[in-house]
């Protein structure tokens, strides 16, 4: 985290904050009888996805925790589904990931029912969006053990705003907030929704129907953009002192050909005026990956099998 002397917001910086996270998810995971267990489902070679999944499992092995990866070609979906139901039947498993998105012709959402509620890490499962939505506040999760995984890119936006509040704020309060969110997936939109009204915000979501866009991202305290669409964002859209989470990520070529990575938020001239951002990238995608490492942490503590 830092200040960036060419901008007034206070930039979130999220690998250093990710780190502390991973710091305290590798003491608690050489604390338990046995390494947690993480399998990772690649469907397709993808190199964007590769590169993606060794991270994974690179900081996994770094964290304590065990994790392998399984590799299936885009025609193999029956494959890949017997795998996933001889994972769910593996007492030596704790948490399955499928890596997504999935190539179009697999159908994704029966991939992801067919992972055991119990070891997806994710939260992506029905049932454990279900039971997300009908906590009546968020500690009713936490002070029951977490027994189930709430969406990590969820849980990340969270961790971010809530570290953007104390310093600009000083409280952790979203307590009344005008939080709007732009995008309305089941990744990130729909899950960020439930975490915000837990956090009793005043909530708006906007999407790709929505009328007026600038009307409601201009009130909002609190702005997380979440769809995919570079430089959406502008500083005529947002309030002076707003908190803004990027969590768009598109790769643009330059004038040389060359990728770069891009949010939906115009960060130069935002940062001018709201009080904290992310950057893009080392904003959200790091919280992602260490929430994901927590995640697998929690469902192996309570597992009996590591008890």
């Amino acid at each position: 985290m830092s200040l960036n002397s060419s901008s007034k917001a206070f930039i979130l910086d999220g690998k250093q904050i990710a780190s502390d996270l991973n710091t305290n998810t590798k003491k608690s995971t050489s604390l338990l009888s046995r390494p947690p267990k993480l399998v990772i489902i690649q469907v397709g070679g993808n190199e964007d996805s590769s590169k993606y999944i060794n991270s994974k499992l690179k900081l996994a092995e770094s964290l304590g925790i065990e994790a392998i990866k399984y590799t299936f070609d885009e025609d193999q979906e029956l494959k890949v589904l017997e795998k996933i139901y001889e994972l769910n039947e593996d007492k030596s498993v704790d948490a399955i990931l499928p890596q997504l998105p999935l190539p179009a012709s697999f159908d994704e959402k029966r991939l992801i029912n067919s992972i055991s509620s119990e070891k997806d890490c994710d939260g992506l499962h029905p049932v454990n969006v279900a039971k997300l939505n009908l906590l009546s506040k968020l500690e009713d999760h936490l002070s029951v053990g977490a027994d189930f995984p709430i969406p990590v890119t969820a849980r990340g936006i969270l961790h971010l705003i809530k570290i953007a509040l104390e310093k600009t704020r000083n409280t952790k309060s979203l307590e009344g907030l005008n939080v709007v969110i732009v995008g309305r997936s089941e990744l990130v939109g729909k899950p960020t929704a439930a975490l915000m009204l837990l956090e009793n915000a005043t909530l708006t979501v906007c999407h790709s129907k929505t009328k007026d866009l600038q009307s409601h991202t201009k009130n909002a305290d609190i702005l997380i953009s979440a769809a995919g669409c570079p430089g959406l964002i502008n500083s005529k859209m947002i309030k002076s002192d707003s908190i803004l989470i990027d969590v768009g990520l598109t790769y643009l070529a330059d004038t040389n050909g060359v990728y770069k990575a891009v949010g939906d938020i115009l960060f130069e001239e935002c940062s001018l005026i709201a009080s904290a951002i992310t950057p893009v990238p080392g904003g959200v995608g790091p919280l992602t990956v260490a929430m994901l490492m927590d995640n697998v942490l929690k469902i192996a503590e309570v597992r009996k099998e590591v008890k």
